[in-house]
């Protein structure tokens, strides 16, 4: 049984999501200690609960500590991993995106297809947004092997904070082949960048969110737009997150995103914030952004052959995944700054 300390470097849910995929794919027994240690608030909270409970669920694994607030718990995976349809309910605005992170790796080498209805946010803060999920993380596994229409995701309803009610649906075909190694390090130019926009808003909020995109000339393309709002009467009650996808010569997604929030949200500055973010995002020729590098380290860690990445300084997220993917699987990392 391998021993975690989950206080470890970044010392939050990324080490969990990661740490209990590799053992359900690697049939490791887990026992993992100081759960969240680096956190305000340590231990379980509801968004890694759920996403714990539909690993043991996917791995048919016997477990322990799955409880509100633990901060130890014990896993022992089954002899196979299971496919059907499985749901999963945060019953928060907790990220439905993170519940994707732990279970898609999972089931790609499950005995057969899967669907998960995935319930919580899908746009909040401090966890990847459904458009990103979509546009950028699975373009990416594609450089994988992972064939086209292999994972299929669903938006069926949007949620912000604080209530949530998002939910997402995730169809997932088990892999016939290995995974092999990718290249995400010749990024090409910059040949298209699209704007999408999802929440509630004014009519007069959105107006001045189409402008400013239309308007936007920092980037090296001009930007497109997709909107997909509902309506509401007063300023107050605006919440929209706009995700911005470059896209390059050599087939490379890079994502930035910025969110409402406060009273004080304007259209403009939502639009400009993550614009800034996208120009921080391409500079230094990268093919993968800062918030894909430490995503994408559990599929180099699994697959066959050489990964490699071309990314901007590397984050303390990203050295936290490398470092469990180096215990817990065969593959051995070089980091080159």
């Amino acid at each position: 049984r391998m021993i975690i300390d989950g206080s470890t470097l970044e010392g939050g849910g990324q080490i969990l999501r990661n740490c209990v995929a590799f053992a359900a794919i690697l049939n490791i027994p887990l026992h993992i200690t100081n759960i969240r240690g680096n956190r305000a608030k340590p231990g379980l909270q509801r968004q890694h609960l759920a996403g714990l409970k539909l690993a043991v669920e996917l791995c048919n694994a016997r477990a322990t500590g799955l409880e509100r607030d633990s901060t130890q718990v014990t896993i022992v995976p089954g002899s196979e991993i299971k496919h059907g349809q499985f749901t999963a309910d945060v019953e928060s605005a907790g990220a439905c995106t993170l519940l994707a992170q732990i279970s898609l790796p999972i089931a790609l080498f499950g005995s057969g297809s899967s669907t998960f209805v995935l319930k919580g946010g899908t746009n909040v803060p401090f966890s990847p947004p459904f458009e990103y999920l979509k546009r950028v993380f699975l373009p990416a596994l594609a450089r994988f092997g992972i064939p086209e229409g292999a994972v299929e995701v669903c938006e069926e309803r949007q949620g912000f904070m604080p209530g949530g009610g998002g939910e997402v649906r995730v169809r997932i075909e088990p892999l016939t082949r290995p995974l092999v190694g990718a290249c995400l390090d010749e990024r090409g130019d910059v040949t298209k960048c699209t704007a999408y926009v999802s929440g509630a808003c004014t009519a007069a909020f959105e107006a001045e969110v189409a402008k400013e995109i239309q308007d936007c000339r920092k980037l090296a393309v001009a930007m497109e737009s997709e909107f997909r709002v509902r309506r509401v009467d007063r300023e107050s009650k605006c919440q929209m997150q706009v995700v911005l996808v470059a896209e390059t010569s050599n087939g490379h997604r890079i994502g930035a995103s910025a969110l409402t929030g406060g009273k004080r949200s304007s259209g403009k500055g939502l639009v400009a914030a993550a614009v800034v973010k996208m120009v921080k995002q391409l500079e230094g020729e990268v093919c993968v952004d800062e918030y894909l590098q430490d995503q994408v380290v559990i599929f180099m860690a699994l697959a066959r052959g050489r990964s490699k990445m071309k990314c901007g300084e590397i984050t303390l997220h990203t050295r936290t995944a490398i470092h469990f993917a180096s215990l817990l699987s065969r593959a051995v990392f070089e980091i080159q700054e």
